[in-house]
């Protein structure tokens, strides 16, 4: 197996040196960090410079104007093949949710151990994501809070599926005929719902309509 290049990102000297070690106690010889950066705009320059396999970005750098986010979706556009891993003590679902929109490959908390840093590492050498495991609970819980209707949402579904046109529930919930347009599609995105039998069946599955009950069926949003 080819020893994979890592590129450490942080202001913190200490954190630069503890993740280094920790690499090389557990990497086996196959993990070699080749460089360390303090701020966003050294982490550019040496990415495209050195390109490295895999980066542990911290996310909040206190150096320079380019927080670990921006770095990491600029190195990221300019090169797709290096991999970057955020690095950071927080676990707010504010700062977890955004690794996806950073284009950064998975989400390692500082006090991750060195045997599941090195697996970090490896996962995402592979093309695979990774999260750290104490933060899979905080993208569930965000994922699952994402998926939930609104009350407005579980009534316009309610409808649709007995046949209702959106004009007709716009009348019967006393909002525009866009407005139930828009909670249609929202419906249809949260739920992975894309036909009408699919709003159906998921309906049936819910209990919000009786099976036995067979006069209804979806009509298109064309009114």
């Amino acid at each position: 197996m080819d020893c994979i290049g890592v590129m450490v990102v942080d202001d913190h000297p200490v954190a630069c040196s503890g993740l280094r070690s920790m690499l090389t106690a557990f990497g086996e010889g196959r993990i070699a960090v080749v460089a360390e950066a303090s701020s966003g705009e050294e982490a550019i320059t040496l990415a495209e410079r050195l390109v490295p396999n895999v980066i542990f970005m911290d996310i909040l750098l206190g150096r320079g104007e380019t927080n670990g986010l921006e770095a990491t979706r600029r190195i990221r556009e300019k090169n797709p093949a290096i991999k970057v891993l955020l690095f950071s003590f927080h676990d707010e679902p504010a700062f977890v949710k955004r690794f996806p929109e950073c284009l950064a490959n998975g989400f390692v908390h500082k006090s991750t151990s060195g045997p599941e840093l090195v697996r970090a590492v490896r996962e995402v050498h592979a093309g695979r994501s990774f999260v750290s495991p104490a933060l899979v609970n905080v993208l569930n819980q965000q994922v699952q809070s994402a998926n939930e209707l609104t009350p407005q949402e579980e009534l316009v579904l309610r409808y649709v599926v007995r046949g209702r046109t959106s004009k007709e529930i716009a009348s019967e919930m006393e909002i525009s005929p866009k407005t139930v347009a828009k909670h249609r599609e929202n419906v249809s995105r949260k739920l992975n719902l894309h036909s009408p039998a699919e709003w159906i069946q998921y309906a049936i599955k819910q209990g919000m309509v009786d099976p036995a009950f067979n006069d209804f069926s979806p009509k298109a949003d064309s009114d």
